[in-house]
């Protein structure tokens, strides 16, 4: 399969220009080291160059040389592909044989092209690259075949390669402006090119096909005319001789003609004629040369002998022996002078054979002949061919029919493309006729189509050279434009760069009148501007960055919890104060709906999700560790500088402090009626009774006591209540000095031990402790407060142990002072409240221990006044332990 010379020539143009961009391609991309684009560069340059060999004629298809030239360029694409980031030993450059041998061209391209598919995966349209190498491997794979369709289709295989590679190039191109350029004035200029030399290749290849037909007829027909004129020239030599009186003298008397005296004619005057015949008036061969018994008398037996002897006239014509072939024959009647009927007649003929066709008066010095005999319904036989050197042609029978039949309806020529021998050629068919006018043959004139397809295939190479330097040089005129036309973009794109870096300053030197040169303006005035607004927009951020930060600091120093909501009531910011009420971080609060934020109830119990766009008053907002916190809620809706609503703000007030102190007001009152009234009924009644009645005296000494024991009660309440009043207002100066701590104790026991026979009071001094550093007094009161509330919550009496000991607190000498009982105990759930004012475990009207709630403050406020601190451990039904310590005398000093 042979494939037309204008997509061939198109076909190496485009594989070499693709290669070429390529090579200029892989040597400006961006992001691969300086190795990879050297080498990348240096394979599709060794690439185009065996395409240009080969197109512009310097070497022949399959000359070893362009073999070579790929072999090397696989080869360093090979290398440029291997991880290493340099060839090795082991590499395909050091290791590759000549071609044919173990690494082939086209094995080496299919292994470059793999391995580069492989590398470049992760590149945009990379593996494309190495498609189209492999593509090119199997071309030369494909072209080493020996079919007859192996060349067109290894030119189809390595056109997809180089289509494969023009996609891969594209993708490297389009990072590259004055590249991008390059690539599609190339493209279009390829395109041009294309066209103009293909329109040339088909219009000089039709010319060359129609000039060698016409070359072709002219030949078919000087070489049908040339074959009667050689006939009649040879003949009418015969009848012209000196001996032609003795000849017909011969003739007339019925004697036959010397054979002697006839080859003597022949090889003087006719030595390149095949036979010789003198025939009487009645056709009987009086002599003959160069011809047997039998061939003679065909000859005679011939149309144009005939016709000649019938006619007395002279006859030049082509005849079929009945034995088989051709006989080119003269005929020419022997006149003695003034005879009006012809004495006899000469014949003298060729046979038509290879000598024959050969003679340049029939045929060319480069063409070939071919003669044919016989239409009778049997294929036509070959006679004789002339310029075949091997076999002998074959002419398809179908032409030669349908040639014949053209013959009969009086065409004269017949030009065609035939198979001869083998080859194509170009062939001119002529009637090879009798005198009458019937063929008796074919005389087919033809020329090697190979002819024709050398000049064509010369005209290509030219062709190319013309293409390839037409695109060269406006490649270099392109890239001269370019290069002007980007560099200006390039110095924008720096300039841009620059200004994108933080460089508001930067300018573009561009010089000229053009668009490029006017954008270039356009762009420092910008810069100029931007410097400019940028400078007012830092002092305007600086200046809203330092009240952005006021407002902050106002906001975060907020007493008070702030909320700000968006319109579709997802809390947009809030400060710490809110977070804290909330229990949430800060972070976390941002970017939740108000519903799952502000999530609790108002003082009527009704829930705050149903109000929770605009809850107003007191609300219990629940926390997620489970606590209540009171807050008081007010809000107002955020309006834009145009009056548009764009949210709502919300303020919540802690009122933890105002309800504790609303709590222990209430509890305060409470406590303090129960506890007046209880020590106030016996003072009255007994009063009232002593003196409205007589009381003997040893009763009336009873009620007296039982009055003063209330009174002292009354007393020891009004001293809490003042004492603890001084100490919230800082007003109970603690003055301090060293005091022994064990006979306090003991004296605090005694006293006990006296007041309640129901329980045992025991002290439990560990070694010698050192004097404590405490008010004499308030240290009394503190040890008073912690027995009594072990013997109020004891009532069913037990053991009631006080103990000290010394001990360490960050580094300073302590004392603790522990009070135990065996009593009721407390809830763990309640330990953590039993040291705030006016605090009981129960607080309802009808507890059943008094008391005001103040005791056990009264001694955290005093152990803290001396430095110290208390703790409870408390179990319920198992009693419970209080403690506080003092500082040791060598360690403080006085207090205030």
């Amino acid at each position: 399969m042979i494939l037309p010379p204008a997509v061939e020539f198109g076909a190496r143009l485009v594989v070499l220009l693709v290669t070429l961009a390529a090579a200029v391609a892989l040597a400006r991309e961006p992001g691969r080291g300086a190795f990879a684009r050297v080498t990348g560069t240096l394979g599709f340059l060794a690439l185009a160059a065996a395409e240009t060999v080969v197109g512009a004629g310097l070497i022949g298809e399959g000359d070893p040389l362009q073999a070579w030239i790929r072999l090397g360029g696989y080869a360093v694409l090979l290398v440029a592909a291997l991880p290493a980031a340099a060839p090795t030993s082991g590499s395909a450059a050091a290791v590759a044989p000549v071609p044919g041998g173990a690494i082939t061209p086209a094995v080496a391209g299919l292994a470059a092209g793999l391995l580069t598919a492989v590398r470049r995966r992760r590149l945009p349209a990379g593996p494309w690259l190495g498609v189209g190498v492999m593509l090119f491997g199997a071309a030369d794979l494909v072209e080493g075949l020996d079919r007859d369709w192996a060349g067109a289709a290894s030119i189809g295989i390595r056109v997809a390669g180089a289509v494969a590679v023009a996609r891969s190039v594209l993708a490297i191109t389009r990072y590259r402006l004055r590249l991008r350029f390059l690539a599609g004035f190339t493209g279009l200029l390829l395109a041009v090119v294309l066209l103009v030399s293909v329109a040339i290749g088909t219009v000089i290849d039709r010319n060359l096909r129609e000039g060698a037909f016409d070359r072709l007829v002219g030949q078919a027909e000087d070489a049908q005319r040339n074959l009667v004129d050689l006939a009649s020239d040879e003949v009418r030599r015969l009848v012209v001789l000196g001996e032609v009186r003795r000849i017909a003298d011969t003739i007339r008397a019925g004697g036959a003609i010397p054979g002697s005296l006839i080859r003597e004619l022949r090889d003087r005057l006719l030595p390149d004629v095949d036979l010789v015949l003198f025939l009487d008036r009645r056709g009987a061969i009086r002599g003959r040369t160069g011809v047997d018994a039998a061939r003679a008398f065909e000859v005679v037996g011939t149309q144009a002998v005939d016709f000649a002897i019938r006619e007395g006239t002279e006859v030049s014509s082509l005849d079929a022996l009945s034995g088989g072939g051709l006989a080119l024959l003269g005929v020419a009647p022997i006149r003695l002078e003034g005879a009006t009927a012809p004495a006899g007649f000469a014949v003298a003929g060729f046979i038509v054979d290879e000598e024959l066709l050969e003679r340049e008066v029939i045929v060319g010095r480069d063409t070939r002949a071919v003669a044919l005999q016989g239409f009778r319904g049997s294929p036509p036989e070959l006679v004789a061919a002339a310029g075949f050197s091997e076999e002998s042609p074959t002419v398809p029978t179908d032409v030669l029919r349908r040639a014949f039949l053209a013959f009969l309806e009086g065409r004269e020529i017949e030009s065609r493309t035939v198979q001869l021998g083998g080859a194509e050629h170009f062939a001119a068919l002529t009637p090879l006729r009798q005198e009458v006018g019937r063929p008796v043959g074919i005389l087919v004139v033809a020329e090697p189509a190979g002819v024709v397809a050398a000049t064509r295939r010369a005209v290509n190479e030219v062709l190319f050279v013309v293409a390839v330097a037409v695109i060269g040089l406006a490649f270099l005129v392109a890239l001269l434009a370019a290069r002007r036309i980007t560099r200006p973009l390039g110095k924008l794109t720096e300039a841009a760069r620059r200004v994108q870096a933080g460089d508001l300053a930067a300018t573009a030197d561009v010089r000229g009148e053009d668009e490029v040169a006017d954008l270039s303006k356009a762009f420092n005035r910008m810069t100029g501007s931007v410097a400019t607004m940028t400078e007012e927009l830092r002092i305007a951020a600086a200046e809203q960055s330092r009240l952005r930060a006021r407002l902050e600091t106002v906001l975060d120093s907020m007493g008070d919890g702030l909320l700000a909501v968006d319109p579709e009531g997802i809390v947009a910011t809030s400060n710490p104060a809110a977070a804290s009420l909330l229990g949430r971080p800060r972070d976390e609060v941002a970017g939740l709906p108000l519903r799952e934020t502000l999530v609790g109830h108002d003082a009527t119990g009704r829930s705050l999700e149903d109000i929770a766009w605009s809850p107003e008053g007191l609300a219990f907002v629940e926390r997620p560790d489970g606590g209540e916190v009171p807050v008081a809620i007010s809000s107002a809706p955020l309006r834009d500088a145009d009056g548009e609503r764009i949210g709502r703000v919300y303020v919540l007030r802690d009122m933890s402090f105002e309800y504790q102190v609303e709590r222990m007001k209430r509890e305060f009152l409470a406590n303090v009626s129960h506890e007046l009234r209880t020590p106030l009924t016996p003072i009255i009644g007994y009063s009232e009774l002593m003196m409205k009645r007589d009381i003997p005296g040893a009763q009336s000494k009873e009620f007296a006591a039982s009055i003063l024991e209330s009174a002292r009660r009354l007393e020891r309440i009004v001293a809490m209540l003042v004492d603890f009043s001084a100490i919230e207002a800082g007003r109970l100066p603690v003055v301090t000095e060293p005091l022994e701590v064990s006979p306090v104790l003991d004296e605090a026991a005694t006293a006990w031990r006296r007041r309640s026979e129901r329980h045992r009071f025991d002290i439990d001094v560990t070694g010698s402790l050192p004097a404590a550093q405490v008010n004499p007094s308030l240290f009394r009161r503190m040890l008073d407060e912690l027995v009594d509330n072990a013997v109020k919550y004891s009532p069913e009496g037990g053991r009631v142990r006080i103990a000290a000991t010394s001990r360490n607190s960050n580094g300073r000498p302590m004392l603790s002072i522990e009070v135990s009982d065996e009593g009721i105990g407390i809830e763990p759930d309640s330990l953590t409240g039993i040291f705030e004012g006016f605090s009981q475990v129960d607080s309802s009207d009808t507890r059943s221990f008094g008391g005001l709630g103040l005791g056990l403050t009264f001694v955290k406020r005093l152990a803290e006044a001396h430095g110290g601190a208390v703790s409870a451990e408390s179990a319920p039904g198992r009693g419970s332990t209080f403690r506080f310590t003092v500082p040791a005398a060598e360690n403080l000093r006085e207090r205030f």
